[in-house]
C-alpha cells in the first residue's frame, strides 16, 4: 500500500487552545505528502531538489541534537542519510503557510519511516513529533504531525489530554457544509500567535474576546460531534462575529466585506483557519449551493457535507 501523510485541518480551537479551550483537528485528504519511491508518477523536478534540501536540513538538525535527547536515539539516522544520498525525496502538494500542516506531514513521514520503536502513547508520541517539528518552527505543539501520522481526528482538551476519534460519518442530506476559502496568500504563524498572546494579557480583550471564543469553541465542538447542526451553525456565527470585531488584524482586508456579508445575510459564517492572516479561511453554511453562488468570485473547496 502506498502510504499518504494527509494534511491537517484545525476545525476549532485556533489560538484559544493555548488559553485552555478544547480543539478539534482532522486529517484533510485533498492534500498529502508521500515518499517519492512510492509514487512513480511524480517527476523529479524543482520540487524534488527543494525537498532534498529540506530533508538534508532536517538530518543536520537531528544530528545536532544532544545525545541524551530521546528522539535522536530512536531514529535510524544512518538509514535516513543513506536514503537522502540515494536521492529519496518527499513529494507534497500541501501548500506552505496555509495552516494545513505542510511541515507536520514531512515530520510524520520521517518518524514513520525511520523510528526504530514508535511510541504508542499519544501524549509521548506528540512530544516526540513536536521535537522533530522544532526543526521548522523552533517550538511546536506536535499536534500537526500527530494528525498527519495517525490520519485520525483528534480531540484535545489540554496539552496532556488527547483522544483519537473516527471522523463522523456525515452526509449531504441537509445541504449544509464546511468549506474553505483560498485567500491566495501564504502567511507566517509565529507573529500572529504572538499578537494574540500579547492581546490576551489585556483584561478587556480577554473578557470580550478570549473567554467567549473559548466558550463557543467548546460548544461548537460538542455540537459537531453530536451532529447538532443548528447549534453548530449558531456557535460558528458567534465565533465569526467575535473574530471580526477583535481579531480583524488577522483577516486580510480584501476579505472583510465577504466576512460581514455572510453574517448580515445569515447565509454563511467565516472563521480563521489556524493562525489566520492568509492561507485558508474556514466557512460554515446551512446552504452550500447558495453560498457557492454568493461567493462565486472566490476559490472555494468543500471540506465536509453535513
Amino acid at each position: 500500500m502506498q502510504k499518504k501523510y494527509t494534511a491537517k485541518l484545525l476545525l476549532f480551537g485556533e489560538h484559544t487552545i493555548i488559553q485552555g479551550s478544547s480543539a478539534l483537528a482532522l486529517p484533510f485528504g485533498d492534500y498529502y505528502g508521500i515518499w517519492s519511491d512510492q509514487l512513480n508518477t511524480v517527476p523529479k523536478n524543482d520540487h524534488s531538489k527543494s525537498s532534498l534540501d529540506s530533508l538534508k536540513n532536517i538530518l543536520g538538525y537531528l544530528k545536532g541534537l544532544k545525545n541524551k535527547q530521546e528522539l535522536k536515539s530512536t531514529l535510524n539516522l544512518d538509514k535516513f542519510e543513506k536514503d537522502i544520498n540515494s536521492n529519496l525525496w518527499f513529494y507534497s502538494n500541501i501548500p506552505t503557510g496555509y495552516g494545513l500542516g505542510s511541515s507536520g506531514a514531512v515530520c510524520a513521514a520521517i518518524y514513520d519511516r525511520y523510528c526504530n520503536t514508535p511510541e504508542n502513547e499519544l501524549t509521548k508520541l506528540k512530544d516526540a513529533l513536536a521535537q522533530l517539528e522544532g526543526c521548522f518552527h523552533g517550538r511546536s505543539s506536535g499536534v500537526d504531525p500527530l494528525v498527519c501520522y495517525l490520519n485520525q481526528m483528534l480531540l484535545l482538551k489540554s496539552d496532556k489530554e488527547i483522544t483519537a476519534l473516527p471522523t463522523p460519518n456525515l452526509s449531504n442530506l441537509t445541504g449544509a457544509a464546511i468549506f474553505l476559502v483560498d485567500t491566495g496568500v501564504s502567511r507566517q504563524t509565529t507573529p500572529l500567535v504572538n499578537y494574540f498572546l500579547e492581546q490576551s494579557q489585556i483584561e478587556d480583550f480577554y473578557k470580550n474576546c478570549v473567554f467567549p471564543l473559548s466558550k463557543s469553541t467548546d460548544i461548537a465542538i460538542t455540537a459537531f460531534m453530536q451532529k447538532d447542526l443548528p447549534s453548530l451553525l449558531e456557535q460558528t456565527n458567534i465565533l465569526s462575529e467575535i473574530q471580526y470585531i477583535y481579531l480583524k488584524k488577522m483577516i486580510l482586508p480584501e476579505f472583510w466585506d465577504i466576512w460581514q456579508n455572510g453574517l448580515k445575510n445569515n447565509s454563511y459564517s467565516l472563521k480563521l483557519c489556524g493562525a489566520g492572516g492568509g492561507g485558508f479561511i474556514l466557512g460554515f453554511t446551512a446552504d452550500w449551493e447558495r453560498t457557492k453562488r454568493e461567493l462565486s468570485k472566490q476559490q472555494l473547496k468543500l471540506v465536509l457535507a453535513l
